[in-house]
């Protein structure tokens, strides 16, 4: 019971965090190393390919599962890195 409570507010807390769909500075989770943030969670239900890892997202880089979410990245940066020089 000691560990249970403290487990559950956490993993709570944390499906809330990544299931928001925002990535707060001020979320109460930002302070744990190599936690995903909602956009790779967001990933994650749009194709349902790939990062897997909950609290571990250095899981999904060892066992490569996101490499797709790593080419939607490189790709969303350089769309935007193009709008931002038309402007």
């Amino acid at each position: 019971m000691v560990t249970l409570v403290p487990w559950l507010y956490f993993r709570l807390t944390e499906t809330i965090d990544v299931h928001s769909g925002y990535d707060f500075p001020w979320g109460c989770l930002t302070f744990v190393p190599g936690r995903n943030k909602a956009d790779f969670h967001d990933f994650h239900h749009l194709l349902n390919a790939g990062t897997y890892g909950s609290m571990m997202c250095w899981m999904d880089r060892i066992m490569g599962t996101d490499g797709e979410f790593r080419k939607y990245e490189k790709e969303k940066r350089k769309n935007y890195e193009g709008i931002k020089r038309s402007e």
